[in-house]
């Protein structure tokens, strides 16, 4: 008795990702850790080139983007002034309306643009 537990320790439970070394696999390792730590202290590391090129390639459609500019840079610029809002101005507008303080509705106001904008 005393300080000293009488009865055996427990086995503790371990945790499912740990190896018999205490280790967590690799391939179990945070994406942002692994990236990290490149970035850090390696960062002309090829995994981290690819990593980026993909990124870019999936998400911002490198290739078709750059297709995009460069027909863009060959264009002629021509600014022309309407002489009403155009529809892609039509949500700017609608954002504007709601953070006015106005007696009228947003539903209301839409449809006065609307009335406004039709031939």
């Amino acid at each position: 008795m005393g300080l000293v537990a009488a009865e055996r320790p427990r086995r503790t439970r371990r945790h499912p990702l740990l190896l018999r070394s205490g280790k967590i696999p690799a391939a179990y390792w945070p994406n942002s850790l692994i990236y990290d730590v490149f970035q850090r202290h390696d960062p002309d590391n090829l995994l981290l080139q690819q990593a980026r090129s993909e990124v870019l390639e999936a998400h911002f459609q490198r290739t078709r983007l750059a297709r995009a500019l460069s027909r863009l840079k060959d264009s002629r610029l021509s600014l022309q002034k309407p002489d009403r809002p155009t529809p892609l101005a039509f949500p700017l507008l609608v954002d504007r309306m709601a953070a006015r303080v106005s007696s009228e509705t947003l539903l209301e106001g839409i449809q006065a643009l609307k009335k406004r904008w039709e031939l």
